[in-house]
């Protein structure tokens, strides 16, 4: 076996149970398997010449881990704007908002990112409690999921979005209550 890659001195997490299994080293094949468990000495032995060999010291490697998002990326681009995730409730995210639009120029945007819909309580998630700091303001707060977002009705109005919506591709909806309007 060629081995293309040591690690040593790992916590070597087992996906299954979720505990730490007892080796501390790991190798990895030319074709990218794990291909050995064992203690560091153990594992060492199976180093070449073209072997990276890394010493962890004691961080955790986590196996099985393939992922196509671009999270960490794209998270630090939706961080922008008037950070709502410390909000506990409608009255916290009022304030918030007031005290943002205090601070915009005359037509400019308010972004929001981390609203957890749990402030909303029982009531029907939207900007209707938010309109009255939003007065005239085009707003868009994203949800911390950043599934999901709201819209205040100028930026609404400035988006052309007068009704209901859906878009197939996205699997995504513009939300409207019993007379249509977005919520």
């Amino acid at each position: 076996m060629r081995t293309r890659l040591v690690l040593l001195s790992a916590r070597l997490l087992d996906p299954g149970t979720g505990a730490f299994l007892p080796e501390t080293a790991l190798a990895v094949s030319e074709e990218g398997r794990i291909a050995a468990l064992g203690d560091d000495r153990e594992i060492r032995a199976l180093a070449g010449p073209a072997t990276t060999v890394i010493d962890l010291k004691g961080a955790v490697v986590t196996p099985g881990l393939v992922d196509g998002h671009v999270h960490p990326v794209s998270g630090a681009e939706l961080t922008h704007g008037l950070d709502l995730s410390y909000c506990a409730d409608l009255d916290d995210v009022r304030e918030a908002l007031a005290r943002e639009v205090r601070t915009l120029e005359r037509g400019a945007w308010l972004f929001g990112w981390g609203l957890d819909p749990n402030v909303f309580g029982g009531r029907p998630l939207g900007t209707a409690p938010f309109d009255s700091v939003l007065d005239g303001v085009p707003a868009f707060l994203l949800l911390f999921d950043a599934h999901s977002a709201l819209a205040s009705r100028r930026a609404l109005e400035l988006a052309g979005v007068d009704g209901p919506r859906t878009f197939d591709q996205a699997s995504a909806e513009v939300v409207c209550d019993a007379d249509g309007r977005p919520t």
